[in-house]
């Protein structure tokens, strides 16, 4: 279903394409795994018709094997982009419920905030204070309810990512959604842990683009 006229943003440039190999075997595995269990199912009928279900059953249970242990992997590897999704998806939470404390840990100490059409640039300590006076209790965009509509993210380089996403809130206040497209430049402080240096607003509801 179309939103609203005034609500509706058109989609920025995306992020490039993860590679394949690592994408399906990590991050999306089903595909993988639904391929051996239909191979292992396909081996299984045929040998049988032949009058080897025996053999049948050992391919189609090996096959079975390699599809779990597919599925296990894919679960314990976390790669460097679902580590940029989780911290981009815990920075919008902690902002939309006025975490100050919370979103500190997620800054680095050098982040900034851009949003060239609307307000001047901000440094981490003016991030926290906006976050404080306007998601806080009682301020005016303490949301009633968020969510992430869209999210991807892309390692550029060793230690170095973007994500790209798309947050709607609604504010206690208005209780009109409000849709916004925000990219953040991540960086990684430990092999498994990736923290935010740069936000940019790229485009809001209403407002058009303002990047």
């Amino acid at each position: 279903m179309p939103l609203p006229q005034g609500l509706a943003l058109p989609d920025p440039p995306p992020l490039p394409a993860p590679p394949m190999l690592e994408r399906l075997a990590f991050e999306q595995p089903w595909p993988v795994t639904l391929a051996l269990l239909a191979v292992g199912l396909g081996a299984y009928l045929v040998l049988n018709a032949r009058g080897r279900p025996g053999r049948g059953g050992a391919i189609a249970g090996l096959l079975a094997i390699l599809a779990g242990a597919h599925v296990i992997t894919a679960v314990l590897i976390r790669t460097a982009r679902e580590r940029m999704v989780d911290v981009a998806s815990r920075l919008v939470d902690r902002v939309a419920t006025g975490d100050t404390d919370g979103v500190a840990l997620i800054l680095l100490d050098d982040a900034r905030l851009e949003a060239t059409r609307y307000f001047a640039q901000l440094d981490r300590d003016q991030i926290l204070a906006r976050v404080s006076a306007q998601f806080g209790q009682g301020g005016g965009y303490q949301a009633h309810e968020h969510d992430i509509v869209e999210i991807s993210a892309s390692r550029d380089g060793p230690g170095v990512g973007r994500v790209l996403l798309k947050v709607r809130v609604v504010p206690e206040a208005s209780r009109v959604p409000v849709f916004s497209w925000w990219q953040l430049d991540t960086r990684a402080v430990q092999p498994d842990q990736w923290r935010v240096r740069g936000i940019t607003l790229i485009s809001v509801s209403g407002a058009g683009s303002m990047k």
